[in-house]
């Protein structure tokens, strides 16, 4: 996992200020203390992961990486409209 950044510890009592974020090859983030080893994750598309990107200051080498767009679901199709029946006995119904 390469580091992206250091971030302020989420743990209050802590105080660190340089705590390293790391970036896996699937887009998460994770951040480790390395005085209280509080830990944070923040999958792709999450609240969690743009709050954790704008806290984070990146190193000089790493740009942010752009936030993959939302996949969007295909508008559902009409339904074909059913034909009234004729007959109780319809054989071709069946």
């Amino acid at each position: 996992m390469p580091r992206i950044g250091e971030i302020k510890c989420c743990n209050p009592a802590c105080g660190c200020t340089d705590v390293a974020v790391h970036r896996t090859a699937g887009g998460k983030l994770s951040a480790r203390c390395h005085k209280c080893a509080t830990e944070r994750w923040a999958p792709v598309g999450t609240r969690a992961h743009r709050d954790m990107t704008a806290q984070t200051v990146m190193d000089e080498d790493e740009a942010p990486a752009p936030e993959p767009a939302p996949k969007t679901e295909p508008a559902p199709t009409a339904a074909p409209a059913k034909k009234p029946r004729s007959s109780a006995f319809d054989l071709a119904a069946l």
